[in-house]
């Protein structure tokens, strides 16, 4: 809405991978006091940072496709992997007027057509673009794929330290894991929360955690103290959110309020997404309390 004023901005706790390799314990305390608190936070020192760079630019070139050549590759059951066009989701339909003013691709961990995995509820082979359409685009998706999957093992050591728990507790759980790569580009279009009108609706992530990769814009608003607060980009570092499956364990680590993306009229833009699920060898999340007796 023209003259509204900008969200007050929330300064998230600071993670920083480098230091938790030397101190674990440390970082597991920060950790909890930061999923306990927003439920959010950022971590620094990575490992995935060298790799953002080539992703974004190859992300780029991927969008800017032509849109038939995209919806030559649009996401369908049963595997949903593929193009999502613009405002083609909707996740506050509630509160939103209008679809999310963005569009995206569905990449996940590749696994083999055919094989006994592939029988598995939402797994299978991804819809790689051909290679002419975004020259570069499935090497620097699959580098950065790989870097974010090491970071999330690394995570969830954190996590199970915070929880008092044996650091690797959660990795039988994740043999196999369940993840997405999501490149999204949000259009050049203001958002108007009170018209209904958003980036992407207010939402929580269904997985463990997601890590978020921003190209500098601001956007990110998280629900806090009864209203939404600005979570400014920070040069270098990746944005951790606790996803619902975490949440089911009794409540120890709680997201607080979700989040949602109010769009600036800028240029087009580009925000790839990892988001890590925990399915188990039948495809389901299994027996939460089982899991969070040990978690």
């Amino acid at each position: 809405m023209a003259g509204a004023p900008p969200p007050r901005l929330l300064a998230l706790p600071v993670i920083d991978m480098a230091a938790a390799a030397a101190d674990e314990a440390a970082a597991a305390a920060a950790v909890r006091a930061a999923c306990v608190g927003p439920g959010f936070f950022y971590v620094t020192n990575h490992g995935a940072e060298p790799l953002r760079g080539a992703l974004f630019e190859r992300t780029a070139t991927l969008f800017d496709a032509p849109l038939a050549a995209k919806l030559a590759m649009r996401a369908a059951p049963p595997l949903f992997r593929g193009y999502t066009p613009l405002q083609e989701e909707t996740l506050d339909p509630a509160s939103q007027t209008e679809g999310d003013t963005k569009e995206g691709f569905y990449f996940g961990r590749d696994v083999p057509a055919g094989s006994a995995e592939a029988a598995l509820p939402l797994h299978g082979p991804n819809a790689w673009p051909p290679e002419a359409l975004a020259p570069g685009f499935r090497a620097a998706a699959t580098a950065y794929f790989e870097a974010a999957r090491a970071l999330g093992f690394r995570l969830l050591r954190l996590l199970a330290l915070a929880l008092g728990l044996p650091a690797e507790h959660f990795h039988p759980s994740f043999a196999r894991p369940m993840l997405f790569l999501r490149p999204l580009r949000y259009a050049p279009v203001a958002s108007r929360p009170d018209a209904g009108l958003l980036g992407a609706g207010a939402h929580t992530d269904y997985g463990m955690l997601t890590l978020l990769a921003t190209d500098g814009v601001p956007g990110l608003q998280i629900r806090q103290e009864g209203g939404w607060l600005g979570v400014p980009p920070l040069e270098g570092a990746l944005i951790v959110n606790l996803g619902d499956l975490l949440e089911r364990c009794g409540g120890l680590l709680r997201q607080q309020g979700g989040g949602r993306a109010a769009a600036a009229p800028h240029s087009p833009r580009a925000s790839p997404l990892l988001t890590c699920a925990q399915p188990v060898a039948d495809g389901q999340t299994g027996d939460s309390d089982q899991h969070c007796t040990g978690w």
